[in-house]
């Protein structure tokens, strides 16, 4: 798990996105997309996003609550660590137990297009999701609520 300097570094670089996969022999670990390469971190994804909460030294569990209010809806909540860093909730495999994550988080700043559940990076590159273009067009117009609020409150 990288330390306070490496995520410090990381976050430099750009994370476009955050996604739960199955690795042989080790089982659920997580891929952290950047803009140049992947970075796997061989713990679950609830733990690296709260690593990258305790790095912005934010409570993730009360800006879910904030925002979740905010925008009045209980799932699919935008995960907001700052203006920068503003994550949308995709699916992106299918769990095969209890307590599995399938959700992915893409940083909604890298997103260019949209099309038939594949997003578009603006670097060119796609994520192939089981969510439809509907709900991620609903989150990304979330992401802009989000970054009104954000501006009001500066």
């Amino acid at each position: 798990m990288p330390k306070r300097r490496e995520w410090s570094d990381i976050l430099k670089r750009g994370i476009v996105a955050i996604s739960p996969v199955y690795k042989k022999g080790i089982g659920d670990v997580t891929i952290i997309k950047l803009e140049d390469e992947e970075i796997l971190i061989e713990r679950n994804i609830k733990t690296v996003l709260s690593n990258i909460a305790k790095f912005f030294l934010l409570d993730l569990a009360e800006s879910r609550r904030y925002y979740s209010e905010y925008l009045d809806k209980k799932r699919n909540i935008p995960l907001v660590y700052n203006g920068e860093n503003i994550y949308i909730v995709v699916k992106t495999r299918q769990p095969i137990g209890k307590n599995d994550g399938a959700m992915s988080y893409v940083n909604s700043r890298y997103i260019d297009s949209v099309k038939d559940g594949v997003i578009g990076y603006n670097n060119g590159e796609k994520l192939k999701t089981y969510t439809s273009d509907r709900t991620i067009k609903r989150n990304l117009k979330d992401v802009h609520f989000i970054l009104q609020d954000l501006e009001m409150r500066i």
